[in-house]
C-alpha cells in the first residue's frame, strides 16, 4: 500500500498522474490519497477515470492542433481588403494639393475618412 498526500505528488500533469497509476496499479499497488479519502474504496474507477480524461485532453488537444492549423491554410479568417476606387488618384492629388478634405475625399470615394487616409499612409509607405 502506498500513502500519499495528495494526487499531484503522482506528476505535474494529468499524463504523468495517469501513467504513474496505471504503473503502480499493473505493480497491484493500493494508492491511498490521503487528502481524498472517497477514492480509497474506488481506486480501480479512479484509474479508469484517470486513463479517460487524460485520454480525452489529448483528443481535445489534437483536435485545437488540427483547427488551428486548417484557419491557417492560406485562408484570411477576417474581411478582405477593399480594392482602391478607379478614381483615386484625381481625389489623392486634391487632397495633396488641399482642394479636398480627408473627410471629402472619403465622400467622393464613397468610403471613410479614416479608411482613405489609411490608403494614402499605405501608398507613402510603399
Amino acid at each position: 500500500r502506498l500513502n500519499i498526500p495528495t494526487l499531484s505528488d503522482l506528476g505535474n500533469s494529468l499524463s504523468e498522474i495517469s501513467d504513474k497509476w496505471q504503473e503502480l496499479q499493473e505493480h497491484q499497488v493500493t494508492v491511498w490519497i490521503l487528502d481524498c479519502p472517497a477514492l480509497r474504496n474506488h481506486s480501480d474507477l479512479f484509474g479508469e477515470f484517470l486513463k479517460y480524461v487524460s485520454y480525452s485532453q489529448q483528443q481535445f488537444g489534437a483536435k485545437q492542433v488540427r483547427s488551428s492549423s486548417a484557419s491557417k491554410g492560406g485562408l484570411n479568417p477576417g474581411r478582405k481588403p477593399m480594392q482602391l476606387p478607379h478614381n483615386f488618384t484625381e481625389v489623392y492629388e486634391d487632397y495633396c494639393s488641399g482642394k479636398l478634405n480627408s473627410r471629402e475625399a472619403g465622400e467622393a470615394l464613397n468610403v471613410s475618412h479614416t479608411t482613405f487616409l489609411r490608403w494614402t499612409r499605405e501608398l507613402n509607405q510603399a
